[in-house]
């Protein structure tokens, strides 16, 4: 019996065991924890045993085994009543039973084939050479073959090898090449119609001898750009692979005539053999085998490695406690009641694949503590998480929650929460999402096998950039501190930077300013804002030379108001707009938010407002924060975010627009540069007016500040 101190973590129905074999050192792992370490020895047993006791009774499930898995000569290519691996060139429906021009597989009754892939034709489209293309996830990277049969009935039911774009025709004159389009999104003058002979100069065209009314038998080879195309047995066409060719393998038909019968898709390749693999690790559990297979098909991939990261963390979009960049990573702490973020503004739509992997997990010893990987979908209102907790009763878990959101932006109280025992202090988060089910997975420490830990369904939104969240955060006197090491993302689209450096961001900012057509500068230190121009709301003293600027001053009351400065002028395209002030004093009498801020409203639907302001958040705590408010048609409201850096003073406010990204920027007092506080998207549409306001903290308090220099850039005013 081994001794366990502290003792394990309640276990859960089911635990996880694993068992790893590296450099001659076994080492055995329950629920993450390391539980047994030794060194193997030549002539060491060499089988894996399940075993349970004989006084007892136990069940195994999603077993893995990886390292050296045997290399088969050849694989079935569709061999279950889903075409797993295989998806629509042109997104028509896979697998959906509700879908009678769904492309399937389905069980037959005839000895040689278990499985048909089919596709019905679309008879009422005859004549709008209707393509379709269904093709295999994996390139034909070696040497290999790929044989099969089709029925064949003439003007009812044909179907034709493809190879990439690259569709063989077989057609009773000959072998035709048809280059596939992309239908209605195809650039240039190629004709959904085309197809030319497959022969080459001074060659005889022959005749296939297609079988009419029965099944047909093609092989496919190639040898490396070479390909031979076989019909029943006889070579029928030759031709060298494009350098540009992708080599996945597809079927296809015009669906407006003919339906689709295709059984025995066999695939045999010159693969490497168990040697050439060794150390290769090959994991998949069988409850994630589909899942599996259809997030490795998305097509764009994103890697950042916190590891290598040539800036430091001082201008990081970040929130709440100490983030700082190591040699290892990118380290964040929380301690008392505290959540220290760290957004990552990576544009994610579609399918996704997210994952986190972190290191060095640490906690207290009394307490709440924990890490969170968080994914926010805006246009659902919702938020999906996976996070590692270590709870006041000792106990540690992982948990998973799906948060519907009220429209106010916070959590509504039917999350759901899902939990596993584990006590891993390192490995990757992940969720997956296909179609409306998001998958959360968990790899721990230095495993690669994911175990799956729950499900839910979620809308299909996009994650906006920074709606992807790193976190640590405590509670109870806890504490909790990690290392995040690299995030990576598969997806169907993909655009931004996760964690980008922030003063190369704003030196472009900058230099783009230096661009723009349109300026406008008023210097309140030496002249008072234009009637025409301003608009002043509230605190309407007059301007006084002797005052070295504009004086603007805002009495608390028990209801929310503000003195304000309104810019009534317009402004397209993009632009910077910057307040320089002093002298800035805010004062709470009840404990409320007192803010200065600069807010601009894009003219468009939803109708949104962008805030970059100071804010006296806590007695004696100034912060620097960034957010938009969204309120949709129905009059329901969410908040983007709010991004908050405490500074001791500042000195200006700045709002910034290239395209449809917001930056929201604070110029600290004492530093050279400003310094963007958040950034989000929204519309490139005109603004009518900008605003600038001040506002005390309730009734009692009194908050002033002095105007130095506004001023605008822009592409048109």
């Amino acid at each position: 019996m081994l001794p366990l101190d502290p003792p394990m973590s309640p276990p859960d129905d089911w635990m996880s065991c694993r068992v790893s074999v590296r450099d001659g050192v076994c080492r055995h792992f329950i629920n993450g924890r390391p539980i047994l370490q030794r060194t193997l020895v030549d002539g060491q047993f060499p089988w894996v045993a399940l075993r349970a006791h004989r006084l007892s009774h136990g069940g195994i499930r999603n077993l893995t085994i990886t390292g050296s898995p045997e290399i088969p000569s050849s694989i079935d290519m569709v061999n279950s009543p889903k075409l797993v691996g295989w998806y629509s060139y042109y997104d028509e429906p896979v697998d959906n039973p509700n879908d009678m021009f769904s492309w399937r597989s389905v069980a037959t009754q005839e000895t040689e084939a278990s499985f048909e892939v089919q596709h019905a034709a679309r008879r009422e489209l005859a004549g709008s050479n209707l393509e379709s293309l269904l093709m295999y996830h994996r390139p034909m990277m070696e040497h290999g073959s790929i044989e099969y049969e089709f029925f064949y009935a003439k003007g009812k039911t044909a179907v034709h090898p493809a190879i990439d774009r690259m569709a063989l025709m077989l057609e009773p004159d000959g072998v035709k090449v048809h280059w596939v389009t992309d239908g209605a999104h195809q650039p240039g003058i190629l004709s959904p119609a085309n197809r030319v002979f497959a022969i080459k100069e001074g060659q005889r065209r022959p005749q296939l001898d297609l079988k009419d009314n029965s099944w047909n038998r093609v092989r496919l080879e190639l040898r490396g750009d070479d390909v031979q195309l076989h019909l029943n047995g006889k070579p029928i066409v030759e031709r060298t692979l494009e350098p540009w060719n992708q080599r996945q393998f597809g079927l296809f038909h015009f669906a407006d005539e003919t339906n689709v019968r295709v059984r025995n898709l066999r695939w045999s390749g010159d693969w490497p053999n168990a040697d050439q693999v060794f150390g290769e690790n090959f994991r998949v559990m069988p409850n994630t085998a589909e899942m599996e297979q259809l997030a490795s098909a998305l097509p764009q991939s994103y890697q950042q490695d916190f590891r290598k990261l040539e800036f430091d963390a001082s201008h990081f979009i970040q929130r709440g406690g100490p983030i700082s960049v190591e040699e290892d990573g990118i380290t964040m702490k929380a301690s008392g009641s505290q959540s220290t973020d760290l957004p990552l503004w990576l544009e994610v739509r579609g399918d996704f694949d997210l994952r986190a992997r972190f290191e060095n997990f640490q906690h207290a010893d009394v307490g709440d503590g924990a890490l969170e990987m968080l994914a926010y979908l805006p246009s659902d209102g919702q938020k999906i998480r996976v996070a590692r907790h270590r709870w006041d009763n000792k106990e540690q878990k992982l948990r998973t929650r799906f948060s519907p959101m009220t429209d106010a932006g916070h959590q509504a109280q039917r999350a759901r929460d899902h939990w596993v025992a584990n006590e891993a202090t390192s490995g990757v988060f992940r969720m997956v999402r296909l179609g409306t089910t998001v998958h959360y997975l968990f790899a721990e420490n230095d495993s690669e096998t994911f175990r799956l830990l729950s499900t839910d369904q979620v809308g299909r939104g996009s994650l906006n950039a920074g709606g992807i969240t790193l976190k640590a955060f405590s509670s109870k006197g806890g504490s909790a501190s990690t290392t995040w090491t690299n995030i990576s993302v598969r997806a169907e689209e993909i655009s931004g930077v996760a964690v980008p450096d922030m003063q190369a961001l704003r030196n472009q900012l900058d230099d783009s300013k230096k661009l723009l057509k349109k300026s406008f500068v008023h210097d309140f230190t030496k002249a008072a804002p234009d009637a025409e121009m301003f608009a002043r709301i509230n605190d309407t003293r007059p301007w006084n030379e002797a005052d070295d600027g504009l004086r603007m001053r805002d009495i608390g009351t028990g209801e929310w108001g503000a003195s304000a400065l309104v810019a009534q002028m317009p402004v397209e395209g993009d632009f910077d707009i910057r307040l320089e002030f002093d002298e800035l004093k805010l004062s709470s009498g009840n404990g409320q938010q007192a803010i200065l801020a600069i807010e601009v409203q894009p003219t468009s639907e939803p109708r949104t407002t962008v805030n970059s302001m100071l804010g006296l958040n806590a007695p004696g705590v100034i912060q620097a924060e960034g957010y938009a408010r969204v309120r949709m048609p129905d009059g329901s409201q969410w908040f983007n975010g709010t991004e908050r850096h405490t500074v001791t003073s500042a000195t200006a406010l700045r709002i910034a627009r290239r395209g449809e990204r917001f930056f929201m920027m604070v110029r600290a007092e004492g530093e050279q540069h400003d310094r963007i506080v958040s950034m989000s998207d929204h519309s490139n549409a005109p603004i009518n007016g900008i605003i600038m306001m001040l506002h005390s903290g309730g009734a009692g308090s009194e908050s002033s500040v002095r105007l130095k220099k506004f001023e605008v850039h822009s592409d048109e005013q």
